[in-house]
């Protein structure tokens, strides 16, 4: 069978701060290795052919998009229009929690969770015609009936994965490689949805394995920085540290950044980090109230932030943080976060405001928070983290629109008294910068 495996983009997406789409890549490798399908990728989002011609070209069998809650509307369209050509199947985060509606909207499969065995096994009973009964990880339509099969239980090992078919894409168009090691979460933070997309489990890649990849990306795709993508890439010590002294020890040279938790970070791993090339961390600070921070099921201190940050400057590594305006708490403890800015004075402050999810705890259960959402007809609408249209959207009973703009205003103000520029765009702008959701 021809399948065509499409990321498709929303119109927040800037093209040239890409990275490679790793869902679809890793589905292409593990159909190549398992099957003689035939199988293409389309980066929405960099993409000059179009697809029109793509599909014309290649003459696809099926079609499966990955897409997000802002790019529903875009792989819609897609379905709409490519509707009787191909067999269509949707895949990631949102399709995985909102169903019902991706079927309603022109999808013929979707497959839920973790994709690479359930994809192929659909894909392969499809082309043979068999019942789709006991199928494990679809849901699909039968006689108007919404179908959801049991789950595919999940991958063991990550090693058994081949690597992601990055040669299916145009390696020039991304601006750096990226990599993800581990699947799943621990934490159970509040606002997220990746622990349940990953039924509460985390696994990762071993050390040899991650760094095959990375000598791939190097010395094969050529790139100088490359992105972690994992939720946290520092929760496991021997993990990073036995990377990191093999990057050393191996002499592969490269920048690199990752995600990471103020929890997860010691003087040791820090330390081996800068030494293997990490010239960034981005820390899910959150808020700077201890109250907020409780009720989010963040569980880290406002000590533990103190010294994530300080052992950053101490090892000459840039620390990027992420606040968020909107979590439960009123008006005062949402104004501790610039208390706690002031303090750690890290490389760069972001100031979201709380977009909620389908599959997030906050998002399944917004009353019991004090929250309440407008239906959306169309989620690429939902400016989720740097637009005040969110408050046509949602609804905190804690904090208004106007004291959310008013925390803002006195955040900046407050940050380039001691030296903060405002970065707005700007995401490469040098110095402390701040960017919040006025811009």
């Amino acid at each position: 069978m021809k399948i065509l495996l499409i990321y498709a983009k929303s119109s927040l997406e800037i093209s040239d701060h890409t990275q490679a789409p790793l869902g679809i890549c890793y589905l292409a490798s593990y159909i190549r290795q398992k099957s003689k399908h035939i199988v293409e990728l389309l980066d929405d989002t960099i993409e000059s052919k179009t697809l029109d011609k793509v599909v014309k070209e290649f003459k696809p069998e099926l079609i499966g998009i990955s897409f997000s809650a802002l790019s529903a509307k875009r792989a819609y369209n897609i379905a709409k229009k490519f509707k009787g050509r191909a067999i269509f199947v949707a895949g990631g985060p949102y399709a995985t929690f909102c169903p019902e509606e991706v079927l309603n909207k022109g999808f013929d499969f979707v497959v839920y969770g973790e994709g690479e065995k359930t994809f192929l096994q659909l894909v392969n009973k499809l082309e043979d015609k068999k019942s789709l009964k006991n199928q494990k990880g679809i849901v699909y339509k039968k006689g108007g009936k919404i179908i959801k099969n049991i789950p595919q239980p999940l991958i063991k090992n990550l090693d058994s994965l081949p690597t992601p078919a990055r040669d299916l894409l145009k390696k020039n168009k991304y601006m750096q490689g990226a990599i993800m090691t581990s699947r799943g979460c621990p934490f159970n933070c509040l606002f997220c949805n990746s622990r349940k997309f990953w039924q509460q489990t985390y696994r990762s890649m071993s050390v040899s394995k991650i760094y095959k990849e990375l000598e791939e990306l190097v010395n094969k795709y050529k790139y100088k920085h490359i992105f972690f993508n994992d939720d946290t890439f520092t929760i496991n010590q021997n993990k990073v540290i036995g990377l990191c002294k093999l990057i050393i020890k191996k002499n592969l040279k490269f920048t690199w950044a990752a995600l990471s938790r103020a929890d997860t970070l010691s003087e040791e791993r820090i330390s081996w980090m800068k030494k293997a090339g990490c010239n960034l961390i981005f820390i899910g600070v959150e808020s700077g109230s201890e109250k907020i921070l409780k009720t989010i099921n963040k569980n880290i201190s406002l000590e533990q932030i103190k010294y994530a940050v300080q052992l950053c400057k101490k090892h000459n590594i840039t620390c990027r943080t992420s606040f968020i305006l909107g979590l439960p708490g009123d008006y005062s403890e949402q104004l501790k976060s610039l208390d706690l800015m002031e303090e750690i004075t890290p490389d760069s402050i972001n100031i979201h405001l709380l977009a909620i999810f389908p599959g997030s705890e906050i998002y399944e259960n917004m009353g019991k928070y004090g929250i309440t959402f407008k239906k959306l007809k169309n989620w690429q609408d939902y400016c989720a983290y740097y637009s005040l249209k969110l408050f046509k959207i949602i609804n905190f009973n804690y904090l208004s629109k106007k004291q959310a703009i008013t925390l803002c205003k006195i955040f900046i103000k407050r940050l380039k008294k001691i030296g903060y520029t405002h970065r707005g765009m700007d995401s490469y702008k040098k110095g402390r910068t701040i960017k919040t959701f006025l811009d």
